[in-house]
């Protein structure tokens, strides 16, 4: 693959941040997906249990009234 747009030393430095820091690859990648479990169950708890969605129809730039029970 070729990239002619990509300045490596920039993503050498990126990517190797985690060794930077004393970490191996794999306790980076164990802690990333940590962290990411942990925000989405704290999203998910904090979500509301009851979900409303409305549905606008647009026509010719204008919302379309219509009837509720469509």
């Amino acid at each position: 693959m070729y990239f002619p747009d990509l300045n490596f030393d920039f993503y050498a430095d990126f990517l190797n941040m985690w060794r930077n820091a004393g970490l191996t690859y794999i306790r980076y990648s164990q802690i990333a997906a940590e962290v990411t479990r942990n925000v989405m169950k704290t999203q998910r708890v904090a979500l509301p249990s009851d979900t409303k969605l409305k549905v606008t129809r647009w026509q010719n730039g204008k919302p379309v009234k219509t009837d509720a029970t469509a």
